[in-house]
């Protein structure tokens, strides 16, 4: 009776050896799945051995613990008899497929650079460089250039009768205080020292692209000087 027992056993696939212990337990796939976290249609595909509708290796191992556990048998038998029947697999599919190996090996082979290749790599390096060039001196077009003053601030005051006027533009813009041409470095950095009336002066600071688009800010200062002048005044109307 042993022997017939160990024989039929044997001989079972992992699937129909799990279908058969569950069953003589009167266990339904939904016990299973409830205690083990593991869904239904997995328990199925494991029963039906299935393997390729199953997750990682990794998974499927995890599944076969959980399951070993909750119907009392030793998880390494069904660890076994899986190693067993996926390496079994492995085998009949390469078997089965021989021309798989070759058309990958072929396919391999078909990277391989030749002159041609490079010829045609190097093309299409040059078009992609001139269509960036291009739509950058597009963007340049379309958008006015740069224009950031830094000093001085628009609404100060000074005491004296002059003022520094610096900023930052494009490096090939060409720019105009009070349109009057001012040279920029190379860094689009530009500074002028201006003479400034007694009272608010307007500073006009524009910017001007190779594509003629600017960008122009006016700046307003005040020079104290005016009420110094204002004072003096007073006070010689005041003598007379």
């Amino acid at each position: 009776m042993n022997g017939f027992t160990k024989k039929s056993v044997g001989t079972l696939t992992l699937g129909e050896k799990l279908k058969r212990i569950r069953s003589n337990k009167r266990i339904s796939l939904g016990e299973v799945s409830r205690f083990t976290k593991i869904q239904v249609k997995y328990l199925e595909y494991l029963e039906q051995g299935d393997y390729d509708k199953l997750p990682v290796d990794v998974y499927v191992r995890g599944f076969l613990r959980s399951y070993a556990d909750f119907i009392g048998i030793d998880e390494q038998v069904l660890l076994r008899l899986y190693d067993k029947e996926r390496g079994i697999r492995k085998n009949l599919e390469k078997g089965k497929n021989p021309e798989l190996i070759k058309r990958k090996t072929i396919n391999i082979y078909s990277f391989v650079f030749t002159p041609k290749k490079v010829l045609i790599a190097a093309i299409i390096v040059l078009v992609s460089g001139g269509l960036f060039f291009l739509w950058e001196e597009i963007g340049s077009f379309a958008s006015a250039p740069r224009l950031v003053v830094i000093n001085p601030s628009n609404g100060s005051e000074t005491d004296g009768n002059s003022v520094f006027v610096e900023g930052i533009t494009e490096k090939d813009a060409s720019l105009f205080i009070n349109d009057q041409p001012i040279l920029v470095n190379d860094e689009g950095k530009f500074g002028e020292i201006l003479t400034l009336q007694a009272g608010v002066n307007s500073i006009n600071i524009k910017a001007v692209n190779k594509f003629n688009r600017e960008a122009a800010q006016t700046i307003t200062v005040r020079s104290k000087e005016d009420n110094v002048h204002s004072e003096e005044i007073q006070a010689e109307l005041r003598e007379e």
